[in-house]
């Protein structure tokens, strides 16, 4: 689960990510990666899948 505490390190690392390959290269867009925390709009309900296979 993503926490308070390490969003903010992976938008930055997102923003980075995308900002390389060519995909984001306004300043615009690259603030509203660090600023959407994009873990609130998961459902409640998803768990993240640890396993290569299909649900058992």
């Amino acid at each position: 689960m993503i926490t308070v505490d390490d969003w903010t390190d992976r938008a930055a690392a997102l923003r980075d990510e995308l900002a390389a390959a060519g995909k984001l290269s306004s300043p615009a867009w690259q603030s509203a990666v660090l600023a959407v925390p994009r873990h609130e709009f998961v459902p409640e309900f998803y768990e993240p899948v640890h396993s290569d296979g299909p649900p058992a």
